[in-house]
């Protein structure tokens, strides 16, 4: 199981993840995911990438649709050109 990077925002900006998480959390608000339901992780192995979330299984059990169409939707919305990180 990965470690999880915060449940919630990330207080001190001294800590190098804090832009990179604070930019992933406003990403999956404005894509539909409420805030109480972000729960950001560090997966165990580095080829899954920096950091992940379970918001699409969340989502998917509450909408009543498949967690790839709900990540899919997601990863749509994502323009990498508007993100600093």
């Amino acid at each position: 199981m990965g470690t999880h990077m915060t449940a919630n925002p990330i207080d001190s900006a001294d800590d190098p993840l804090y832009d990179f998480e604070q930019e992933i959390r406003a990403f999956l608000k404005a894509a539909g995911v409420p805030d109480d339901r972000i729960v950001l992780s560090v997966p165990p192995d580095p080829r899954f990438g920096e950091a992940s979330s379970n918001a699409a299984l969340l989502l998917a059990k509450e909408r009543r649709r498949p967690p790839r169409e709900i990540a899919a939707e997601i990863v749509q919305r994502f323009d990498a050109s508007d993100a600093s990180f």
